[in-house]
């Protein structure tokens, strides 16, 4: 889904939900010509984002759109963010957008393509990240590789 491409963490994605879900209020009470003020409002710059997802999915035009339609397309969207699979990924420091899409590249590569990171803070691991997902646990921490390095030279750190 286009509209969801630009949501890399948990933290986007409820972000985001809460945009639908005070969309979808504000829709209430609103009369089918006067929708294209609450779109503005509420969407801001996903507006063309999501005029061309609503577009894709009900065949029918943003800008001419009932508020029925709106508020069913809202409601499927809020399931399907409520359906994004996350990867709950501990890193030693605050990562930039560049080494989030780097990791989300690596992970839609080797897991899936429709997962967000959750981001934990654990300034122990050193450097590198610990991955959880579905019960599946990877530890590739500079911490484990030090621990593993001194484990087998039976080296002891007080």
């Amino acid at each position: 889904m286009t509209l969801l491409k630009d949501l890399k963490t948990y933290k986007n994605v409820q972000a985001f939900k809460s945009v639908i879900n005070d969309f979808n209020l504000k829709l209430s009470g609103v009369s089918n010509n006067k929708t294209s003020k609450v779109i503005k409002e509420c969407l801001g710059d996903k507006e063309e984002v999501f005029a061309k997802e609503f577009r894709a999915k009900t065949k029918k035009d943003l800008s001419k759109a009932k508020v029925k339609d709106l508020v069913t397309f809202a409601e499927a969207l809020v399931k399907d963010l409520e359906n994004i699979n996350t990867v709950e990924t501990v890193l030693a420091f605050e990562p930039s957008d560049k080494t989030l899409d780097k990791i989300l590249d690596w992970l839609h590569k080797e897991v899936a393509n429709d997962i967000v990171l959750q981001i934990k803070h654990d300034p122990k691991i050193v450097g590198g990240l610990v991955i959880t997902y579905k019960g599946k646990y990877l530890d590739l921490s500079l911490e484990k590789k030090l621990r593993d390095l001194f484990e087998q030279r039976d080296i002891k750190i007080k």
